[in-house]
């Protein structure tokens, strides 16, 4: 491919036919469930189709796409455990001071503040990646919008409108998981 040439349809469609397979299998490497696969493999074929006019005639296409499917699928495995690692951690570890002493005295009620902080993660979760990723360094890392900004490489009116936008979808949520509550 040349330089600044990108392949028209057709011929991104006949690669896929060929290479298709093949990202597949490296996305099954790194995405657990079905979803995950599928969005990963899409992602994938994207990023291939953004960066193959990099691609120089060097070696073969299939190393060629295997090596940047492997690179782009281990970021994204990577990103994704650390931000889910990180709301397990703040789950685990925070227990509010003022509720300290009455969870840890009834098991029951310390199940049922666990489920909520479970509840509250699979809520940060469904949010799209960029205001939960804002929501995070926020409220839990207790950063400041300029920091944020400057840690996401934005703009600060950006970070205000994925905050707000966060705080939006999630109030959504609370209001309609409302009617599963006892």
């Amino acid at each position: 491919m040349g330089e600044s040439t990108r392949p028209n349809f057709d011929s991104f469609r006949k690669l896929l036919e060929r290479f298709g397979p093949l990202i597949e299998s490296v996305a099954a490497q790194y995405a657990s469930d079905g979803d995950d696969l599928d969005d990963l493999y899409q992602e994938i074929c994207i990023h291939v189709w953004k960066r193959l006019h990099q691609f120089e005639g060097r070696g073969a296409l299939g190393g060629w796409i295997q090596r940047l499917a492997h690179r782009y699928a281990r970021n994204w495995y990577n990103a994704r455990t650390g931000h889910e690692s990180l709301l397990e951690r703040y789950a685990a570890e925070t227990l509010p001071i003022d509720l300290a002493e009455s969870l840890t005295d009834n098991p029951s009620k310390l199940l049922d503040y666990k489920e909520f902080l479970g509840g509250l993660g699979r809520a940060f979760a469904s949010l799209p990646e960029r205001q939960s990723d804002v929501m995070i360094l926020i409220h839990l890392e207790e950063r400041s919008i300029a920091e944020v900004a400057e840690i996401l490489n934005s703009r600060e009116v950006t970070i205000r409108s994925h905050h707000r936008h966060a705080r939006q979808n999630l109030r959504r949520m609370l209001e309609d998981g409302r009617d599963d509550l006892p």
